[in-house]
């Protein structure tokens, strides 16, 4: 499901048994999302490119990639679940913004990433059987590092809890 430049108010959506790129794809839109149900997709959940908006209430189960996925953007995310992640719980990318409060990821490769010159702020967040917890890098060369400013959060089988390379900063609370 793809909406372009259009605005986009959501409740109670169940996206399930996708088999193509993104099971949500939102281009330059401003969205509200609310309750919005993804699982059982081929690659990643939802996918946001150049957008402003707020998902809460919601719930991503068994995505092939990424759970949320947000480019050049600036979203808040809270109160969402997600579990078996294939790639990233959530990934900022090419100076997105976000405002993540109240998540749980469990069984995600990575479980918050920050990449180019993105800025994410964690708060109340519970991290569970991830191989690595949060990572900021550099990954196009016409950007620089990511940042992870993270407030609160909980983590239990986390294998590496923070990879950073040296362009990027993971701030933990003390």
């Amino acid at each position: 499901m793809t909406f372009y430049e259009s605005p986009v108010e959501m409740t109670n959506v169940t996206i399930s048994e996708n088999y193509c790129e993104d099971a949500l794809n939102l281009v330059r839109s401003d969205f509200s999302i609310k309750a919005l149900n993804i699982n059982n997709t081929f690659a990643d959940g939802f996918d946001g490119y150049f957008c402003k908006g707020k998902l809460f209430d919601s719930y991503l189960f068994d995505t092939g990639n990424d759970g949320l996925d947000y480019s050049g953007s600036w979203i808040e995310i809270s109160n969402v679940k997600m579990e078996r992640i294939g790639d990233k719980g959530i990934s900022a990318g090419e100076q997105a913004t976000l405002d993540i409060k109240d998540v749980q990821i469990t069984g995600a490769q990575i479980g918050i990433a920050s990449k180019d010159l993105s800025k994410v702020k964690v708060v109340n967040t519970s991290l569970k059987d991830c191989k690595q917890g949060f990572a900021a890098y550099r990954k196009k060369p016409e950007f620089g590092g990511g940042t992870i400013n993270v407030k609160s959060f909980t983590q239990e089988g986390v294998v590496n809890l923070t990879v950073a390379d040296p362009e990027s900063k993971i701030n933990l609370p003390k």
